[in-house]
């Protein structure tokens, strides 16, 4: 199998566990926890196809902006892919895992909640799937030999 197929395979496998999870803490009354899962980690891979053409754009954008900064110094190019990645990426995440927060939370949904979380859980929950989903990145990164700037990942 090529790279992409196990890059998208790893996402989605990573993307139904992390929604299982999510749906046993905030709906741990919610019976066909699988098929749900399932749909909702498809969603989640699908919805990074979307707001991949905004990372890629954004990163493409940012990792400019700390070029034109670059000092000899700084670390060159593994210094302005990490940052870019970082800058870039995470904010995106945690507003895709916020959609899912709301959605899969029977708190009240606020525009409060949907920036910063509805409380302690689940923003840890959130900040879980911020993580799972950089770490499902790594093997594109390193097969890659770095950062894939110009391309998007979800």
């Amino acid at each position: 199998m090529e790279l992409s197929r196990w890059y998208f395979a790893t996402k989605l496998v990573c993307y139904v566990i992390w929604c299982f999870v999510g749906i046993s803490m905030f709906r741990p009354r919610q019976s066909q926890r699988i098929p749900l899962s399932l749909a909702l980690g498809t969603l989640r891979l699908f919805m990074g196809f979307g707001f991949g053409v905004i990372i890629w754009l954004s990163g493409t954008f940012v990792f400019v902006g700390i070029n034109e900064l670059e000092t000899p110094s700084s670390g060159g190019m593994l210094v302005a892919s990490v940052v870019t990645y970082l800058s870039v990426y995470v904010p995106i995440r945690w507003g895709e895992w916020g959609i899912f927060e709301l959605a899969l939370n029977p708190q009240p949904r606020s525009l409060n909640a949907f920036l910063l979380s509805s409380g302690m859980r689940a923003r840890g929950w959130r900040l879980g799937g911020i993580v799972i989903s950089c770490l499902a990145d790594i093997p594109v990164i390193m097969s890659l030999g770095g950062l894939p700037l110009g391309r998007f990942m979800c």
